[in-house]
């Protein structure tokens, strides 16, 4: 008589995902003895491969196992049923039980598991809980015929988001799927290659990429990148001709299978672009234990979405419509309710959203670049769930600003909306367009001059529950691009890259702190070339409220990297200059010497500079006229790779001393820094000399200026009668030759940048008694125009 292998495994047939009841089948401990027994029994009677499972107490399946592995502490078989076609698995240990038995001929399931306290059971189950099963095949007429070709290699190191939290392989050149996988009752698979043409390809991975844009998962075809993942964080979906996991189906996986420890597969069968990608986004979404998207009413297992209408769900079949997104069961006569997005991103797989690109308000709003012509610098997002909103700021000179806002170019899920803010963030107009087929987003109206924001996100458009979709799945990928008028105002241009590229703000001149800048679009340590016009010049500093390391820039530069100064402004000053008041003297222009060589600059201007400057060595200009008696601020371009350089300047030889600069450590001999001292001197004309004190330092150009003229006023506050503050120096009371009444007064130290608070102004004078000995710049805004001057205290 035939002997088989019998233990008890009873259960009883659930419907509708819930258990009707569970059979507990003693311990694990015990259920391995007895089947370890069994199994050695039959062996011994040449028999080993059939085994009996019990199902309930009146019902057995026959089995018949083809992959056994066994040791001390497991067993592991997978097989057939006999009569029904029908699969099982049993893995299992002294502490633990997992498996499952699937009858796909009668739609019938029973799982196997163990609890926390080490106790079998088994139980019927829907089995639809287990494994996709009876996903419906494209039509032939829709297929695309397999390719002879090879696979391009670039197209096999395709990469949706390298270094992602997991990853998924589209397999398309063929797999051999060894024995002991849970697919083909345990037995080995060797599929084939898809045959898709490289352009196939290519579309069914950006398909696939596309619905998973919003989570942290790279979508990949290079094979040695999926194996550097670990086993539970990682799916392979084999796209091949080769259906002999599920015969007749498009496609089939595992429910809940990509955390699993095992690398089971899952396959799709329909080798072409996009109905193909549309097959592995459904069977990837099973492994993240996405159910099916039908409807009740038809009773239908597949939902394929309403002929003529753009939408259906990826969990249907969207082999028909352009529009195939994640759903939670909106649309009516929904028989799932599942949120696919949360699903997917919850903690279970290890995966979530992948990060926010961008601010979801205006506080962090993003520069939307344009370069001279107002061309937008093309940015690039993603909208990665029904709450992700992505804000920019822009700066107009006013005009037509036109901005359009694109999704991919085929088989996109985002359906954008442009939203249009002022610059206290009052909202002053949406953009989109209503038909469910068109997807991308324009905006095209006349804005005044001034700075904006808009905001992007993803928008529903139809009626969600017949044919259209709310916003829920409308996720993924967009650029935007366009055109703004750029400023034209201002007397000088800031540009965010060298050679005059990226974002363009023009500044009339005044002075800018941190958030003047940031107001005017301008990004903190963000200005890399600057244009400046005819009789103006710019102050740059590295640290806020004009304080930190400057350099002063009296005409275009087309790259700040040769000063050192590319990408560190925080603050800066745009003046006037005054050739009247104010002397330059290029350093190599000396009338005699001692000791000193000159080079090449790298600094603005170009031209040379003076250097291999050694202790004792001087340079003398003759002939410098001082025009007025009074202060003067002298200013010294230099550079200097040492601690302690120190200079002196005099007068006619040294009987008239002017005294000595400290010389700052600028970390290069051509990183260029301005330093000054203020002197006063009678008028007259003299031999102007430079003496090194210690050595380390490189001089290119020196700049004498009348102080109480130094200062350059930006539009003024009477254009009838200039602004004059006196006496100068001053002592105690700062008088105005002119009323400054409503008018914001401010002081700042003109050696240190700090802001210094003074008394109320009754209009006519300021006390500025409580100030130490030196050198400051009084500034008066009024309405937004602003006068400064500079001024001496005793």
């Amino acid at each position: 008589m035939k002997k088989i292998i019998y233990f008890s495994l009873i259960a009883m047939f659930a419907l509708c995902n819930q258990a009707i009841s569970q059979t507990s089948l003693g311990s694990t401990k015990s259920f391995l003895s007895n089947l370890k027994k069994n199994v050695t029994l039959n062996a011994s009677k040449g028999t080993n491969t059939d085994i009996l499972l019990k199902v309930s107490d009146t019902k057995t399946l026959e089995g018949k196992i083809n992959y056994h592995k066994s040791s001390a502490s497991t067993e592991y078989l997978i097989g057939e049923t006999k009569n029904n076609d029908g699969s099982f698995y049993i893995n299992l240990t002294t502490k633990s039980l997992e498996g499952h038995i699937i009858i796909k001929s009668t739609n019938k399931a029973y799982k196997y598991f163990s609890d926390a306290k080490g106790n079998a059971f088994v139980e019927a189950v829907d089995i639809n809980t287990l494994i996709c099963v009876n996903y419906e095949n494209v039509p032939d007429k829709n297929k695309i015929a397999p390719s002879s070709n090879a696979i391009a290699p670039a197209l096999l190191n395709l990469q949706s988001l390298p270094g992602a939290a997991g990853c998924v392989l589209l397999d398309f050149d063929g797999y051999y799927m060894p024995p002991g996988n849970l697919w083909n009752n345990g037995n080995a698979i060797n599929a084939a290659p898809s045959g898709m043409s490289d352009a196939a390809v290519q579309q069914h991975w950006e398909v696939v990429s596309e619905d998973y844009r919003p989570f942290n998962l790279n979508i990949t075809t290079n094979e040695s990148v999926f194996n550097s993942y670990p086993r539970n964080r990682r799916m392979r979906v084999v796209v091949t001709p080769t259906n002999t996991a599920a015969p007749g189906a498009g496609g089939v996986a595992y429910i809940g299978s990509f955390n699993w420890d095992n690398d089971v597969p899952c396959w799709v069968f329909i080798t072409s672009g996009k109905s193909g990608g549309d097959a592995s986004s459904h069977e990837i979404g099973h492994t993240f234990d996405l159910g099916h998207d039908g409807r009740t009413n038809p009773n239908e297992g597949y939902f394929v979405g309403i002929e003529g209408t753009a939408w259906a769900p990826i969990m249907g079949a969207g082999y028909y419509r352009p529009v195939v997104q994640w759903s939670k069961g909106e649309y009516n006569y929904a028989n799932n309710l599942q949120d696919d997005v949360a699903i997917i991103a919850g903690s279970k797989f290890g995966v979530g959203y992948r990060g926010d690109d961008y601010s979801n308000s205006t506080s962090g709003a993003a520069t939307l670049d344009y370069n001279g012509n107002g061309t937008i610098n093309q940015k690039n997002g993603i909208i990665s769930s029904q709450a992700d909103y992505d804000f920019f700021t822009f700066t107009t000179g006013g005009g037509n600003v036109s901005i359009n806002a694109n999704t991919v170019s085929r088989d996109g899920n985002l359906h954008l909306l442009i939203r249009l803010y002022n610059a206290s963030g009052v909202e002053l107009g949406t953009y989109w367009n209503s038909d469910p087929f068109a997807l991308n987003a324009s905006m095209n109206v006349n804005l005044a001059a001034g700075k904006y924001f808009i905001g992007v996100d993803g928008n529903g458009a139809g009626n969600a529950g017949y044919g259209g979709y709310s916003a829920y799945g409308s996720i993924g990928s967009y650029s935007i691009t366009g055109t703004i008028p750029p400023a034209t105002t201002g007397v000088v241009t800031v540009y965010k890259d060298c050679n005059y590229g990226g974002y363009a703000v023009n500044l009339a001149a005044g002075n800018y702190t941190l958030s003047q800048l940031q107001a005017k679009g301008i990004v903190n340590d963000d200005i890399s070339s600057l244009k400046v016009n005819s009789g103006y010049e710019m102050v740059l500093y590295n640290n806020d409220n004009f304080s930190g390391s400057s350099i002063i820039v009296g005409g275009d530069d087309t790259c700040l990297v040769d000063n050192g100064f590319n990408d560190v402004t925080s603050s800066l000053l745009v003046r006037a200059t005054s050739s009247a008041s104010s002397v330059l003297i290029q350093a190599e222009d000396y009338s005699a010497m001692n000791g000193i060589q000159t080079e090449a600059t790298t600094d603005t201007g170009g031209g040379l500079n003076v250097g291999y400057a050694d202790t004792g060595d001087w340079m003398a200009y003759n002939s410098i006229n001082f025009p007025t008696s009074g202060s003067y601020l002298i200013e010294y371009r230099v550079a200097s790779a040492v601690n302690g350089a120190i200079i002196s300047s005099d007068l006619n030889g040294g009987t008239i001393v002017l005294g000595n600069v400290n010389i700052p450590n600028t970390a290069g001999w051509q990183n260029w820094q301005t330093v000054s001292q203020t002197v006063s001197v009678n008028a007259g004309t003299y031999n102007f000399g430079v003496y090194i004190q210690n050595s380390g330092v490189n001089l290119n150009w020196i700049r004498i200026t009348k102080v109480n003229n130094a200062a350059a006023k930006e539009v003024s506050l009477d254009s009838k009668e200039e602004l004059v503050v006196y006496p100068n120096p001053v002592e105690n009371t700062l008088f105005f030759s002119k009323a400054v009444d409503n008018t914001k007064v401010t002081i700042v130290d003109s050696q240190t940048g700090t802001f210094i608070n003074v008394p109320k102004s009754d209009g006519k004078s300021v006390d500025v008694s409580s100030l130490k000995p030196g050198i400051y710049s009084i500034i008066m805004d009024k309405d937004g125009q602003m006068e400064q001057r500079r001024f001496i205290k005793k």
